[in-house]
């Protein structure tokens, strides 16, 4: 029994260990399901929360994009590829009144409402933006409901998901007022360059005149010193004038940013000469002393922008002077190498002072003192001429060369700019003791006009020129200007004119064409003479030099321009190009033998007192104002368009005629109406017209008047009618306008330095070989100028020994020379004798001290006019116990020996007033 309990016992054991087994297995499943359902239920929820998150984010971003998408005040949209609209923000819906539903899904015509004329502009660029895949940008005009357009710069873009084009985006703004404004700064631009053409064309205009006479007349190797330094005084002025005029019509240049340097070799000596003789003009009666200092070691010749570098010095200089009443005004310049790493072996620093005694500057004037059309104390130089941009351009201009500028000032005590301009050496050259101390004397000329009036004219009597202008003084001016070439020279009045000589089978190497004609200008009158066939150079003459017109000429025909003043050496580069250089050498080489066997070249003689000139402008003017006389008779003359055009063409050449013959005032007048005319406004042509008709017959009768009064000039006295051996007197008297006592004058002077200079050179030997020729090359000079040829020709002789260190030539032909010379000086003292004997001036023990006080003072300021007005007073007396003192200084002042008669009146015990 007990084994079957025992069996039994075992296996409900067993089956308890087994249960249990099963039981702790089950048990721990669930445990391990429960927690995996937890753990499932928690990530659940986790990824719930996450993604109720991000659903939450996406409305926000969605809401934020609707908001911004809404709120831009462009017109934006979506179409898709059926060009059915998707999406559209508020602006859109504001622009055509309409709401969402009323567009998505429908195209242009259904949904904006739009014109079909419209609708299809809009389907033809989206459809170009689908099959092109690419953006596109336009301006188009979008209808509103009212009926109306506005114009919108729309720009379109293609759609893209997963590489694939779904559609297109458009994103358009207004652009009305931004276009009416462009237009109307465009307009005011166009309004500005037609501004700046017209004035440069009317300054431009007497300049033409102004500098082309002065040009002629320099051309006269018979002038006479004293002409001479006048007329380049006119010049020097004049041509720096028209660099001002220049500058201020390259002013839109330096507004935007695009002013270019023009760099070429320059003399120093030159630009400074110039520019500080132009200011020293500018001190008037100011009590100012004017001192310059520039080191003898600097370079001759540097490389840079010579108008800008003259311009600079100019607005420093003319402001010292403006602004300082009495006191001194001093310029210093000088040179040294750059010594910055890496720079060229030839970059030189152009240092320039200005100091002044005037007014000064507090520190926050200095500090706007570069501000445009800035000015200081305003009540008191409300008279200072003008406009505040002088120091704002200076600036500018520095900076463009990579200087820089510095100032000292101190209100009350007076100012110092100091500008360092990188330039280039140009040459080994140093300026030299000799020329820097003229410089500081004062001595020299405008060595840049020189070489401008020097210029090799090569004599072309092969070539034909056309010079076609409707101003018949411009006709002479650029006649004038052609005339030592030699060439074959005809002119027509108008483009009219021109084109029929071209149909009457005439041909020439150079058309010289006058840009603004009336009627017909020069550029249609271009045009047509191309339409005929003629390819022969037509070269541009205009007075409107504004930015763009190489371009214009050259675009309508033309080969080449020269603005008006002509330069002569543009003019001789064409001439050469045009003319000489399509030549064979041979017939060139001929040209120039036949023109130096003349000796004598033609020349035109002309200045406004020329008779031709004055026969020309009376002519001109008397045929416009007889015909205007006779158009304005008829009351109702104005109502007709023909009658108003013959008046604006006689008009304009009234103005033009008075502008060349110096009559500003009167030329103003002319210019006013003549705009008036041409607007229009007629109430100031019929009111202000007789005006100008009473004084122009006024004008025209004091010019007869002087021409009876030169009539009767020209009848000599019978001293003037001698014959002295070695000189032309009948020349030098004409050269004068026959004016007796002014050539009486110029004939002791001459003597006078004649007989000084004499003196210096009766020995010679090596080691006064420079200063002999020194002495003989101004006496070369002084004799072309009076005509006095025997001792011109024998002094030109001894100055080529004297440049070849020939001592024995001079010393075998300087016995006879000075022999040549003292007679002359004879029989001149012996003429102006019999001359004072027939025209007795007072006479006086010596000159009185108050003239000699003015021209000590004269001297010391280098004030050229206060000297001749003192030496002028000198003259108008005989002196018999002034030792030769009068006679003394007539011949030092003629020598320009300031230094010497500073010192001899000190020592006599003068003092300056």
């Amino acid at each position: 029994m007990m084994p079957h309990i025992l069996y039994i016992s075992i296996i409900l054991v067993c089956i308890v260990v087994l249960l249990s087994i099963l039981f702790i297995r089950k048990y721990g499943e669930k445990r391990r399901l429960d927690a995996l359902i937890k753990e499932c239920t928690a990530e659940n929820d986790h990824q719930l929360i996450e993604r109720d998150k991000l659903l939450q984010d996406l409305q926000n971003e969605r809401t934020l994009f609707q908001t911004m998408f809404d709120s831009v005040p462009d017109l934006i949209f979506c179409k898709d590829l059926d060009l059915n609209y998707t999406r559209c923000n508020d602006s859109l819906l504001k622009y055509f009144n309409l709401r969402r539903e009323d567009i998505i899904g429908k195209d242009d015509v259904n949904g904006l409402k739009v014109p079909e004329k419209s609708a299809e502009e809009f389907r033809k660029i989206d459809r170009l933006v689908i099959d092109g895949e690419r953006m596109y940008r336009c301006e188009e005009y979008i209808p509103t409901p009212d009926g109306s357009t506005r114009l919108f710069e729309t720009n379109k873009v293609p759609l893209f998901i997963n590489g694939k084009i779904i559609g297109i985006m458009g994103i358009a703004r207004d652009i009305t007022e931004r276009k009416v404004m462009e237009e109307a700064a465009q307009n005011a631009n166009k309004a500005k360059t037609a501004f700046l053409a017209n004035m440069s064309h009317e300054i431009r205009t007497p300049m033409n005149a102004i500098l082309g006479i002065t040009e002629i007349q320099l051309q006269r190797e018979s002038l006479d010193a004293e002409a001479r330094v006048a007329i380049e005084k006119i010049y020097t002025s004049g041509d720096l004038l028209l660099g001002i005029i220049n500058d201020i019509l390259d002013f839109s240049k330096i507004e935007a940013g695009r002013l270019e340097l023009l760099t070429d070799k320059y003399e120093i000596a030159s630009l400074v000469s110039d520019t500080v003789q132009l200011n020293l003009m500018r001190v008037g009666s100011k009590r100012i002393a004017f001192t310059l200092n520039i080191d003898e070691d600097m370079p001759a010749l540097l490389y840079g922008d010579e108008l800008r570098v003259k311009q600079i010095l100019n607005n420093l200089l003319s402001n010292a002077f403006k602004y300082t009443m009495a006191g001194t005004v001093s310029l210093t310049i000088n040179a040294h190498k750059a010594e910055t790493p890496g720079t060229l072996q030839d970059k030189t620093i152009l240092v320039i002072t200005v100091s002044d005694t005037g007014q000064g500057m507090s520190e926050s004037q200095v500090h706007k003192l570069f501000d445009e059309y800035s000015r200081f104390n305003m009540e008191y130089n409300r008279t200072t001429e003008g406009t505040g941009l002088g120091m704002s351009i200076t600036k500018k201009l520095i900076e463009l060369m990579h200087g820089d500028i510095s100032v000292e000032s101190k209100l009350g005590v007076g100012s110092t700019f100091t500008v360092h301009l990188p330039q280039r050496r140009a040459s080994s050259d140093a300026l030299g003791r000799e020329m820097a101390e003229n410089l500081r004397l004062f001595r020299t000329s405008s060595n840049a006009q020189m070489r401008r009036t020097q210029i090799n004219r090569d004599a072309m009597p092969y070539g034909s020129i056309l010079v076609v202008d409707d101003v018949e003084t411009n006709i002479y001016v650029a006649k004038g200007l052609l005339m030592p070439y030699d060439l074959k020279i005809s002119s027509a009045d108008s483009g009219y004119a021109a084109i029929q000589k071209v149909k009457d089978g005439n041909v020439y190497d150079i058309i010289f064409m006058d840009h603004m004609m009336p009627e017909m200008d020069g550029i249609e009158t271009t045009k047509r003479i191309r339409e005929l066939g003629y390819t022969q150079p037509i070269v541009a003459l205009t007075a409107n030099a504004v930015s763009g017109q190489a371009d214009i000429f050259l675009k309508n025909g033309f080969d080449d321009f020269i603005s008006k003043p002509i330069d002569l050496r543009q003019m001789n580069m064409l001439l050469n190009k045009m003319i000489r250089d399509k030549q064979p050498i041979e017939v060139i080489e001929k040209a120039r033998k036949e023109a130096t066997a003349k000796k004598e070249q033609t020349q035109l003689p002309i200045n406004s007192d020329d008779p031709e000139f004055v026969r020309i402008f009376k002519r001109e003017a008397g045929k416009s104002l007889a015909t205007l006389e006779e158009l304005i008779d008829d009351g109702a003359w104005y109502r007709h368009a023909d009658n108003v055009r013959a008046y604006i063409i006689h008009i304009h050449t009234i103005k033009t005629s008075l502008a060349n013959i110096g009559k500003p005032d009167l030329s103003a007048i002319a210019l006013k109406l003549e705009q008036a005319a041409r607007n229009g406004i007629m109430e100031i042509v019929i009111s202000e017209t007789p005006l100008l008709f009473r004084s122009l017959k006024t004008f025209l009768g004091e010019l007869a008047k002087s021409e009876n009064e030169s009539n009767a000039r020209t009848k000599r006295s019978a001293v003037f009618n001698r014959v002295i051996d070695g000189i032309n007197i009948i020349k030098g008297l004409e050269q004068m306008n026959n004016d007796e006592a002014t050539y009486a004058q110029v004939l002791r002077s001459y003597a006078d330095s004649l007989r000084s200079m004499l003196t210096s050179i009766e020995t010679i030997d090596e080691n006064n070989l420079y200063k002999y020729k020194v002495v003989v090359h101004g006496i070369k000079g002084t004799s072309s100028y009076v005509f006095a040829d025997q001792v011109g020709r024998q002094a030109i002789a001894l100055d080529k020994a004297a440049e070849a260190k020939d001592l024995g030539y001079i010393s075998e032909h300087n016995p006879v020379f000075l022999e040549t010379a003292s007679k002359l000086v004879k029989d001149l003292d012996g003429l102006l004798s019999v001359y004072d004997g027939e025209n007795t001036k007072p006479v006086k023990p010596k000159p009185d001290p108050a003239v000699l006080a003015v021209l000590l003072d004269a001297c010391k300021r280098f004030d050229m006019d206060d000297l001749d007005a003192a030496m002028d007073d000198m003259g108008r007396y005989q002196y018999d116990s002034d030792e030769g003192l009068a006679d003394w200084l007539r011949g030092a002042v003629s020598n320009m020996e300031l230094t010497k008669i500073v010192e001899k009146l000190v020592d006599l015990g003068v003092e300056a007033k």
